[in-house]
């Protein structure tokens, strides 16, 4: 039977640290939410190419998180929800169960600025009306690095 030894420990140190094939965001400076309608009078959208850019990431290659969910109004029920990661090296989306296509998802880059855009492809513009869009989005390294023209800050 093995007997147990005592002994004392004077200096304890510890580190922490995160690794992956990619890192996404390594320190989380704010959680912020931002809702509003998006859709045919609204401004900043673009009603001949079905399209509006919801978010804007300013912090250049830092990656903003997040979550959106944009319930349809359109004549089925379905909810158009996603996950992103967005920086200027670009897009990463997840979508949810009820993804069906309709609305699309992508980026564009000028300067230090990457933008969340998303574009209607149902067969009629912005369905008739609007979409209520509600994001919810962890940033990068700096709490100030989301705007958007479209969506307003609600905490």
């Amino acid at each position: 039977m093995a007997n147990l030894q005592t002994t004392t420990v004077t200096t304890f140190n510890a580190t922490t640290s995160i690794s992956a094939s990619t890192v996404l965001n390594e320190s989380t400076s704010s959680i912020q939410q931002w809702a509003g309608y998006v859709g045919i009078q609204t401004p900043n959208v673009d009603p001949v190419n079905n399209y509006a850019d919801i978010l804007v990431n300013t912090n250049g290659y830092a990656w903003i998180n997040g979550y959106v969910s944009i319930p349809a109004n359109q004549s089925y029920n379905t909810a158009h929800d996603f996950w992103f990661a967005l920086s200027l090296y670009g897009l990463k989306i997840a979508t949810g169960v009820t993804w069906d296509g309709l609305m699309g998802v992508s980026t564009w880059t000028s300067g230090n600025n990457s933008y969340l855009r998303i574009t209607n492809n149902y067969n009629a513009p912005w369905a008739f009306g609007h979409y209520h869009v509600n994001v919810t989005a962890f940033t990068g390294s700096s709490k100030n690095s989301i705007t958007s023209s479209v969506l307003t800050r609600i905490n």
